[in-house]
C-alpha cells in the first residue's frame, strides 16, 4: 500500500491495527543511515482585516532554530577491524612466545645450577 502524505488517513488504521511498521514480520524496512528532522511552527493573525488602508505587516520570528540530524556510522570499519585483530594477535602471540623462551631459559639455568652445586659438593 502506497499513500501520499495528503492521504495519511489511509495509513492510520493500518498502523493502529498492526502497530509500528518496523515490528512487522513481513516488512523489510531498514532504518535510514541518515535522517533529518526539522521543527516548524506558524500562526496566523487577522489584524490585517482591521486596518483601513491597504497595507500589510509581516512579522517573522524565529523563537528557536532547531535542526536535529541523525547519522549512523559504524564505529570501526572492516579494514580497521582486521588491522587491529592482526596487531592484537601478533602482540599476544609474541608475548606467549617470549614467555615460553623465558621459562625454558629459567629451567636450563636451574638445572645447570643444581648440577653444578651437586658436582661441587661431591668433590
Amino acid at each position: 500500500m502506497i499513500c501520499k502524505l495528503g492521504e495519511r488517513k489511509c495509513v492510520e488504521p493500518v498502523t493502529e491495527e498492526r502497530g509500528d511498521p518496523s515490528n512487522w514480520s513481513d516488512c523489510r524496512c531498514p532504518l535510514p543511515c541518515e535522517n533529518g528532522q526539522f521543527s516548524v511552527s506558524w500562526f496566523q493573525d487577522n489584524q490585517c482585516e482591521k486596518m483601513i488602508n491597504d497595507s500589510t505587516l509581516i512579522n517573522v520570528c524565529f523563537p528557536q532554530l532547531i535542526q536535529i540530524y541523525f547519522k549512523e556510522e559504524p564505529k570501526i570499519d572492516e579494514n580497521k577491524f582486521v588491522s587491529n585483530l592482526g596487531a592484537l594477535l601478533g602482540i599476544l602471540m609474541g608475548i606467549s612466545f617470549f614467555t615460553l623462551i623465558e621459562f625454558f631459559y629459567l629451567l636450563v639455568c636451574l638445572l645447570i645450577g643444581l648440577f653444578v652445586t651437586k658436582w661441587e659438593s661431591s668433590e
